[in-house]
């Protein structure tokens, strides 16, 4: 079997193959069935070249060239209806294909009937060659139209195109100009240009490229799961193929001069060199096709939780946005990426980081009115390219049309696929009108794993975004505190000359005196200036800590129950439609089982408002924690103990049930007729809630546990309410009592916090009340609160309505 025979039965049955697969994956896609066709004239076309390398007469040769020649002539057809078809432009260029169908059909006719070539001679060394007629010369021009036309259409749509799409173009441009480039060679001899008709082997390769990207970049939309073991086998059936060949052809040209053992004794030594180098290609194929076939996706959970400890470190605004560019370049795989950040209120944002280095001054600023901005403002969520421009298809209002076309564009300018904004607050639900800040937008560029951007990605990104505004505005406070601290020293160097003037000025004569005195005014001046910054230095240092403790334990909380909000609103949708369907049915039910069935839906519809009464409550205890960093705190005003205790008892209830497997006794004392008191509500049950789980997770061990609360006027002062938290737990040895409400403290080793006492304490101190506790150790403990009753004239008049 000679090389051209073994090229051909190769290019037949990898193009074949490719096509078959391609067609069952989307048996109705025109795209695969365009495909489908086109391998297929690719496949009648080798397996004629098949034929010819075979052939050992003429007349069978000009059999073979019947075949090949039909072949060569349906390509251009399939060829250009698989271009249009990936273009979508198959209606576009309709007529031109019917143009095209109609001219290769008549050729096809005329080949078949020996029009374009009489006879086949022996042309040279490698086998018999048609000598064409005057309709083939006719023909060549227009099939080097055809495909000509072709490829300018796919260059066009190329650059069109972008991101995916794009790459998915240029793969097929390539592979298709290499597979045209090796058959194309088979027309020299054609005009008596004698060149070896080996590089007919590209056919295959311009397979194997369309393989390598209907499995790397999903061309034509194929997803495609490929077990590893039928790569590596079908890669070492290539390499395999390889080392066969050339020694094929090595037999073929000694075999005249070498006797049958001679022969046997040189396969003998192809099998031992295969066998030898297989097991070494193998395992490099595995590193291959691992690095560039199955690449991990990125887990997210890793690499935000990666984020907040490469974000934690406190440095200025320019330091923490490259380190941010450079976290998501290299954790996240992202071709380029870039920071815009605002540094003042009311202000453009300001490119503060990006790779590569953007130096078109156009981008180095996006103005705070730009559409962008609006658009984040609005939705509170990533965008991406791919859906912009899927909501522009469907847009049909200018107006709306206009700043869509905007963004698109300057992400263009970016090279950016996904934009992400940082707000300085997560995003709460609509029913709370609280407006997040927006800090910073981080752009996204192209991923190297060639996919577009999921809603799982963008999710995950956007989380990402509001860590990273928690660390642009501790890099602000940094960078401002650095300032004074800059002025600081500046002051220092003008109070060190001041000084240096009043020591000379006591050494001048009697005339100086009235200098030194005035430089000895200003030296005391920048001393008491010095001093003042030192204090202001050392509030914002405190203020920083406390922001950043505040803003992590709010995104903390508010990033999972968003999602909650969601599912409520979710089970409370389902439940109103299985109720409506439930009264549809309800003629055909028993009236026994009508009344046990609306029972049940009573119990779900409350603990639906339960649910979200106690969320609800979360929120406001978020808000609590951003409020303790107030001065001047407003949200203080009288309130009715007694009605506010008959509904936070269920509340705190619901949200510690699951603390402890088994139930604890509660006994409530509560004294009728309590006068009202002066609190924040929601803060007031946040402290209700923390001392109820500590009492739980006091009498844990213990086997006869209960827990008393007790509520009633204090018998030594009627200014002030009583409510103790009792239990019978361990309690607390003396040598730590005091040290309980201290930040940070804690005796529950690494499942502690030492926050929540502490902040018990602060908000009741900030109540005008006190918190305290009475402890023995084996005895128990109790803790008291005593919170300020409301005086009699603050009940009386509307004047008394204000809040304190």
């Amino acid at each position: 079997m000679t090389f051209t025979a073994i090229t051909g039965i190769l290019n037949t049955v990898s193009a074949l193959l490719l096509g078959l697969f391609v067609i069952y994956k989307s048996p109705h896609n025109p795209r695969n069935r365009s495909y489908l066709f086109f391998n297929l004239s690719v496949g009648l076309y080798s397996l004629g070249y098949y034929f010819w390398g075979i052939a050992r007469s003429s007349s069978e040769a000009l059999l073979a060239f019947q075949i090949l020649t039909s072949g060569i002539i349906i390509i251009n057809s399939g060829f250009l209806l698989f271009i249009f078809s990936l273009l979508d432009e198959l209606t576009k260029k309709k007529y031109v294909l019917y143009v095209c169908h109609a001219i290769n059909a008549i050729f096809v006719f005329l080949n078949v009937k020996l029009f374009l070539y009489k006879e086949v001679v022996r042309k040279n060394i490698w086998g018999y060659w048609p000598v064409p007629e005057f309709l083939f010369y006719v023909y060549f021009v227009l099939w080097i139209a055809q495909f000509g036309y072709g490829f300018y259409c796919l260059y066009q749509g190329m650059r069109k195109e972008s991101g995916r799409k794009s790459l998915q173009l240029k793969y097929v441009f390539y592979a298709t100009l290499v597979g045209y480039f090796g058959g194309a060679t088979n027309w020299l001899p054609w005009f008596n240009i004698s060149f070896p008709p080996h590089l007919n082997i590209l056919v295959s390769v311009y397979v194997a490229i369309l393989a390598y990207a209907i499995v790397r970049h999903r061309l034509m939309d194929i997803d495609v799961i490929i077990k590893k073991t039928l790569v590596f086998t079908c890669l070492s059936f290539f390499i395999f193929a390889c080392f066969a060949i050339p020694f094929f052809l090595v037999t073929n040209i000694l075999q005249v001069s070498l006797a049958g053992e001679q022969r046997i004794w040189i396969f003998v030594f192809a099998g031992m060199l295969i066998a030898a180098v297989f097991r070494p290609l193998d395992r490099a194929l595995v590193q291959i096709t691992d690095k560039y076939l199955f690449q991990k996706k990125v887990n997210y959970r890793i690499l935000l939780s990666e984020a907040v400890r490469y974000l934690s470190q406190l440095d200025s605004l320019k330091r923490q946005t490259r380190r941010i560019v450079a976290f998501v370049s290299k954790k996240a795989r992202i071709t380029n990426a870039s920071v815009y950040v605002f540094t003042a209120p009311n202000s453009s944002l300001l490119l503060k980081a990006s790779r590569p280095h953007i130096r078109d001054n156009r981008l180095s600023k996006i103005d705070q009115f730009h559409p962008i901005i609006q658009k984040f403002y609005e939705e509170q969520s990533p965008i991406s390219i791919e859906n912009l421009t899927e909501k522009l298809k469907d847009e049909q209002d200018q107006r709306k049309r206009g700043p869509v076309e905007e963004i698109i564009r300057f992400m263009k300018f970016l090279k950016a696929e996904a934009a992400i904004p940082c707000f300085s607050g997560p995003p709460r639900p609509r029913a709370w009108k609280k407006q997040s800040h927006l800090r910073g937008i981080l752009f996204l560029g192209h991923q190297k794993s060639d996919v577009s951007y999921t809603e799982e990605d963008l999710d995950a990104f956007f989380t990402l975004g509001q860590e990273s505004s928690i660390a642009f505005e501790n890099a602000r406070l940094y960078d401002e505190a650095l300032d004074r601290t800059i002025e600081l020293q500046e002051i220092n160097i003008d109070m060190n000359k001041a000084q240096s003037q009043l020591m000379h000025a006591l050494n001048t004569t009697e005339r100086s005196k009235q200098d030194a005195e005035q430089a000895r005014e200003e030296a005391l001046k920048a001393k008491r200036k010095t001093e003042e910054m030192e204090v202001e230095l050392i509030r914002r240092e405190k203020l920083l800590f406390v922001e950043k403790l505040v803003k992590g334990l709010a995104h903390e909380i508010y990033n999972p129950m968003t999602s909650f909000f969601m599912e409520i609103d979710r089970l409370a949708s389902v439940f109103r439609e299985i109720r409506k369907y439930f009264r549809e049915t309800m003629p055909h039910v028993s009236e026994e089982r009508q009344d046990a069935m609306e029972t049940q839906f009573e119990l779900y519809q409350h603990s639906i408002q339960l649910l979200k009464r106690t969320s609800e409550h979360m929120f406001r205890v978020v808000d609590t924690l951003n409020q303790m960093q107030k001065p001047d705190d407003e949200t203080i005003k009288p309130f009715d103990f007694k009605s506010y205790w008959a509904t936070a008892v269920p509340l705190i209830e619901a949200q510690s049930h699951g603390d402890l497997l088994e139930e604890v006794p509660i006994y409530f004392d509560i004294q009728k007729n309590l006068p009202p008191v002066i609190a924040n509500v929601p803060q007031l049950t946040q402290v209700f809630l923390n001392l109820y789980r500590n009492a739980l997770h006091a009498v844990s061990d213990i086997e006869n546990k209960h827990i008393k609360i007790h509520a009633n006027v204090d018998p030594n002062d009627s200014g002030y309410l009583r409510i103790v938290f009792e239990d019978n737990g361990a309690g607390i040895a003396p040598e730590i009592l005091p040290k309980i409400f201290d930040y940070l403290f804690t005796t529950k080793g690494k499942k502690g916090q030492g926050i929540g006492l502490n902040m018990c304490k602060t908000l009741i101190d900030r109540f005008g009340g006190t918190l305290t506790c009475e402890s023995e150790l084996g005895k128990g403990a109790k803790f008291i609160i005593r919170l300020p009753v409301v005086k009699q004239e603050m009940t009386e008049g509307p004047s008394n309505q204000r809040e304190i």
